[in-house]
């Protein structure tokens, strides 16, 4: 079985995927953001070792 990268990401912050998904739309992205930009988003953001909820990378 294989872990989403939104679900490894959320669990770095101890939130559920949901809850993670809805910080990240919440507070750094704009509201017009599909789900395929939210994912290239967590991608870089893992990549680079970028932290979006203390706002090291928004969209």
């Amino acid at each position: 079985m294989t872990t989403s990268l939104v679900a490894k990401m959320a669990q770095q912050y101890d939130f559920s995927e949901q809850e993670f998904r809805d910080a990240i739309f919440k507070t750094c992205m704009s509201s017009n953001i599909s789900n395929a930009e939210f994912l290239v988003f967590v991608y870089l953001a893992k990549k680079y070792g970028l932290d979006p909820l203390n706002k090291e990378i928004y969209a």
